[in-house]
């Protein structure tokens, strides 16, 4: 079993600890009746290929410590000639933090923002550039645009990655763009992973018009006639 660093810390287990150990032991999940999830989210992933949604009502019980209201979603990766995987997405949504908007006016002046690419990594290929996300740090708004045409034989990995503009616009209007991209590279997921950030001025373009410019050129120079879905918080 594989925790990235995030996991560690939501859990309260170390990657050293989890040897031998079953998931559901591991990421307790509750749902706001206090009742075991993983059956049912199990149950639907292995026996349909798609992807379980974690309810918003949930708990994550960790080894030591008081429970947090989670979000996510649960996938299973099945290769014909291998063990299926199971990944796991939590959200923590206790304390959506928001910068203090009422105190904007007296930040100083902010003209660059800040951008990544989002790259596609599937079992077996090489990592495909599939989007950008541009962060306005003036206001915290983020701005996503990504691929929507590739092809992706594993139905569950298909179904994570059509809905990812969505789940992370969403994460953005609750907790932020910096923690949503911060989260993003701090997970560093085994499908989606993110280029270095890079500067980018905004003294002439609005955020929308600066990352239609940057899809454009690391984007659909590569890939002419790609299908995209954009999205902003």
């Amino acid at each position: 079993m594989f925790l990235n660093r995030s996991a560690e810390q939501s859990t309260g287990w170390n990657r050293g600890e989890t040897s031998g150990r079953k998931l559901t032991e591991i990421a307790r999940i509750r749902d706001n009746k206090g009742g075991e999830l993983w059956p049912s989210l199990l149950q639907q992933v292995i026996s349909t290929g798609t992807v379980a949604r974690i309810p918003r009502s949930s708990k994550l019980v960790p080894k030591n410590g008081e429970p947090s209201d989670v979000s996510g979603k649960v996938s299973i990766f099945a290769p014909d000639d291998k063990s299926p995987d199971i990944f796991v997405i939590l959200l923590d949504v206790t304390a959506p933090q928001r910068p203090d908007r009422s105190q904007s006016q007296e930040r100083p002046s902010i003209s660059t923002a800040e951008w990544t690419m989002a790259l596609l990594c599937l079992p077996g290929k090489m990592p495909e550039p599939a989007g950008i996300l541009l962060l306005d740090p003036r206001t915290d708004h983020l701005a996503i645009k990504l691929k929507t045409d590739f092809e992706i034989e594993d139905e569950a990995v298909s179904s994570f990655w059509k809905e990812l503009a969505l789940d992370l616009n969403q994460m953005a209007q609750e907790k932020g763009g910096e923690q949503v991209i911060a989260w993003l590279e701090e997970t560093g997921s085994h499908i989606v992973q993110l280029s270095p950030r890079e500067a980018v001025d905004l003294k002439t373009t609005s955020l929308t018009e600066t990352l239609e410019q940057l899809y454009h050129e690391h984007i659909e120079l590569l890939s002419p006639g790609v299908d995209a879905f954009s999205a902003q918080a």
